[in-house]
């Protein structure tokens, strides 16, 4: 082993030469601080608005709230995230993890959630910060503390994640319909004009006479690409990402029969 190198000072030394250099300045600059920390203080012995959050010990600013908020533009998750929820609840009884009484409760709890909804009865606040937990905070209150137990093997960007691929599936199958039905009437409009003949154009210049249909035809094919894009995506949209996390890999592999 290389010897030790010794440091071509003493610490001691340099800590002391340090406190001879403190100024008249550094009385203020303490000042400054006890003052600060008195008034810190007086501020967390205000009463609070809310409950604090993580790590920060005032409420947060109502500007704040309203930015990081996603519920505005996530209720369309909704039924994603309940069916998401019902399929964990049955794997964790499944595995013993939770008893079966506890999953039944969970699952009727995200069916009553999911009424309220669909009836315009659920009340969405961004206090709630995301439609995940307003939609397990809703579920708790209606079966207790059974509903506590849902969080059980799962993160919360593993739930994110998961609801959010499954509506892309479903959405991606409505873009899908709609693109026949676009490529549909790119056909009977080719058919209708079959014998018409329109100039064909290369560089903004009048190219070889070309059928109107060949014409219409090419944007068919366009959308077929699209189609098939989409098609793709699918897929990838369809590889579960419950339980990435290395402390959730037990759960991983009891889910591939269930999702």
């Amino acid at each position: 082993n290389a010897p030790l190198v010794p440091l071509p000072f003493s610490l001691d030394t340099t800590v002391m030469s340090l406190s001879a250099l403190k100024s008249d300045d550094d009385d203020v600059v303490e000042d400054d601080i006890n003052e600060t920390t008195s008034k810190m203080e007086e501020i967390h012995e205000q009463p609070r608005e809310q409950e604090p959050r993580g790590r920060f010990d005032l409420p947060a600013n109502e500007l704040v709230e309203k930015f990081n908020a996603t519920i505005p533009f996530e209720q369309r998750v909704c039924p994603f995230d309940i069916k998401d929820s019902q399929t964990h609840a049955a794997m964790l009884a499944r595995q013993g993890i939770i008893s079966e009484a506890d999953a039944q409760a969970i699952c009727r709890g995200l069916d009553q959630v999911a009424e309220e909804i669909r009836s315009g009865k659920f009340v969405f606040t961004v206090k709630d910060e995301d439609i995940h937990m307003a939609i397990e905070k809703r579920m708790t209150e209606i079966v207790g503390p059974a509903g506590g137990r849902l969080h059980t093997g799962r993160s919360r960007n593993d739930q994110t994640t998961t609801s959010t691929k499954m509506y892309l599936r479903h959405v991606i199958r409505e873009v899908q319909a709609a693109i026949r039905g676009l490529q549909a009437e790119c056909v009977a409009v080719a058919r209708a004009n079959a014998d018409v003949i329109m100039p064909g154009f290369t560089h903004m210049q009048t190219g070889q006479p070309i059928l109107f249909a060949h014409w219409m035809m090419a944007f068919f094919w366009m959308l077929e690409r699209d189609f098939t894009r989409f098609g793709d995506l699918y897929k990838r949209m369809g590889r579960c990402p419950l339980a990435v996390s290395y402390t959730h890999l037990r759960a991983h592999e009891t889910l591939s029969d269930l999702v």
